[in-house]
């Protein structure tokens, strides 16, 4: 184990040992308010920078899901998108809940904490991972406070993994009952999965998908843009735009394998 992660895990034990079960109110905007665990003000106030691309992507999200219901927030992280979206029901005509999905232990302790000091947001969190089936995903630390699914091209350290209980989109509509109107997915490569798993849904329903994704991780799990860009097709979603509206036009031509990550706002036509 490097020197650089035994001194983040000091630093996240610190934390853990000064702040935790602590919670601050935080103001997103004039409209968008909620509490959050104080160890997870950094991650918050990345999506409030106004020169930052994370403020662009949860401005965007607001926007389009002002008339939406139900969210399935799929690689939640520590709740930022269930929180604006869930935040608006006291403003809303609309009755807005979201479903949680992160399975990394300690993002998931932030995530639940969030969900709970905020009860009227109808937030629940469950710490799973989303796939494609029920086999347990074998998954990798990419930092104290972070996972990602290994891929078959990867070579991870033992002490570096874990192994987390798996489930798809269409097992947890039959379980729940549910019928989300918009699905944000960010899975750290994991998307191709994600999305199959829902099959049978997106075919016969028209959810808006928020889709952030990864193509250097896509090659380790031994898919490509193409590939990822088929399915979606399959499932009826044409319509791929970035969050400034632009329409992309086949993702191997229009996007780069060595750039990590690309927000994305995916329809059927």
């Amino acid at each position: 184990m490097s020197f650089k992660w035994q001194m983040k895990c000091l630093g996240e034990r610190l934390k853990d040992k000064f702040f935790k079960g602590r919670s601050i109110h935080f103001e997103f905007n004039q409209y968008v308010s909620f509490n959050i665990d104080s160890r997870t003000l950094e991650s918050f106030e990345n999506f409030s920078n106004k020169d930052s691309d994370a403020k662009h992507e949860i401005n965007n999200f607001i926007t389009l899901t002002k008339d939406k219901t139900c969210l399935l927030d799929i690689g939640a992280h520590h709740g930022v998108f269930s929180l604006v979206f869930t935040s608006h029901c006291s403003n809303s005509r609309y009755t807005k809940r979201a479903y949680a999905f992160d399975p990394s232990p300690r993002v998931f302790d932030f995530l639940a904490f969030n969900a709970k000091v905020n009860p009227d947001c109808n937030i629940k969190a469950y710490q799973v991972v989303v796939g494609d089936n029920n086999e347990p995903v074998t998954m990798k630390f990419e930092s104290v406070n972070q996972l990602s699914a290994i891929g078959g091209k990867e070579n991870v350290k033992k002490h570096h993994q874990i192994v987390v209980e798996s489930i798809t989109i269409d097992q947890l509509i039959d379980k729940h009952k549910m019928m989300p109107d918009v699905i944000k997915i960010d899975t750290e490569g994991f998307e191709y999965q994600v999305l199959r798993g829902g099959t049978n849904y997106f075919k016969n329903n028209n959810p808006l998908i928020f889709l952030e994704i990864h193509p250097p991780k896509l090659l380790n799990h031994r898919l490509s843009l193409s590939k990822l860009e088929e399915l979606l097709s399959d499932l009826g979603y044409n319509d791929i735009r970035d969050l400034d509206g632009k329409s992309i036009i086949g993702l191997e031509k229009t996007f780069d394998y060595k750039v990590m990550a690309y927000r994305t706002v995916v329809r059927k036509k």
